[in-house]
């Protein structure tokens, strides 16, 4: 299939899962201040909202009802990798808020 013709895909895929890791730790451990909750809200919408706003205008590329279902589709599960990503990043004195 597709994955066995392009490598560059599979390469291009884990770097991309590193720079949204990366952008949810800075945001966990280096930017946000303030209890546990609302660091997980703010770097699920860090994640999510960047990448799923482009699908919410619309384009030549994609139907509208292509278009919109993945709209809600990234930003759902881009949010809960977030606010996984935010628990995991927590620094174990942080997670008693």
């Amino acid at each position: 299939g597709q994955i066995a013709n392009d490598f560059g895909l599979i390469l291009f895929q884990i770097l991309r899962g590193f720079l949204w890791a990366g952008i949810a730790y800075l945001v966990t451990v280096n930017i946000a201040k303030g209890k546990l909750w609302e660091k997980v809200i703010l770097v699920g919408f860090a994640v999510s909202v960047g990448l799923a706003t482009p699908l919410f205008v619309p384009q030549e590329y994609m139907p509208d009802s292509i278009r919109l279902g993945h709209f809600f589709e990234l930003l759902i599960e881009n949010f809960l990798f977030g606010v996984i990503a935010a628990f995991l990043f927590q620094p174990k004195q942080a997670t008693k808020n």
